[in-house]
C-alpha cells in the first residue's frame, strides 16, 4: 500500500529523493514493511516521522494538499486533547513530537502513558 511522504527525505534504501506530499514507495520500488515502521517512527537524529503511519487508500490523492496528518497541526492538536483523548486518538510518535518540539525531555523507552503525563504537566 502506498502511504503519504510528510516530511523530505533522501531514502538511502531507493537513492531515491522523497518531497513532502509523494507517495511512497515509488513506483517501480517494492515495499519493505520494516522500512516502512520505521520511517513511520521519529528518527532520532531528525526528530520527525517521514511518511503517514495511515496508508493512502482509494484514488490517489493531490500530492499538493495538506495532509490532515499533517506534522504541524497533530502538534496543535495535541496541545488542546484530554487525557482520554491523548489515550484514544494519538499514537507515541505523535506524543514524542510534540514533546521534543516543546523541549520536554523523556526517556526514549517511555511508555505512551508516561508521555501523556509530561504533557499533561507541562499544561499546569
Amino acid at each position: 500500500m502506498p502511504y503519504k511522504v510528510i516530511n523530505t527525505y533522501n531514502d538511502t534504501e531507493h537513492n531515491v529523493l522523497y518531497k513532502k506530499g509523494d507517495t511512497y514507495p515509488k513506483e517501480g520500488y517494492e515495499e519493505n514493511p520494516e522500512r516502512i515502521k520505521s520511517l513511520q517512527n521519529i528518527h532520532p537524529t531528525y526528530k520527525r516521522s517521514f511518511i503517514a503511519t495511515e496508508a493512502i487508500e482509494g484514488e490517489q490523492e493531490d500530492p499538493k494538499e495538506e495532509s490532515p496528518g499533517d506534522p504541524d497541526e497533530v502538534l496543535v492538536e495535541i496541545q488542546s486533547l484530554s487525557k482520554e483523548q491523548l489515550e484514544e486518538e494519538t499514537t507515541i510518535p505523535q506524543l514524542k513530537a510534540f514533546l521534543d518540539s516543546e523541549e520536554i525531555e523523556y526517556k526514549s523507552s517511555a511508555k505512551k502513558d508516561d508521555l501523556i503525563t509530561l504533557i499533561l504537566k507541562s499544561r499546569e
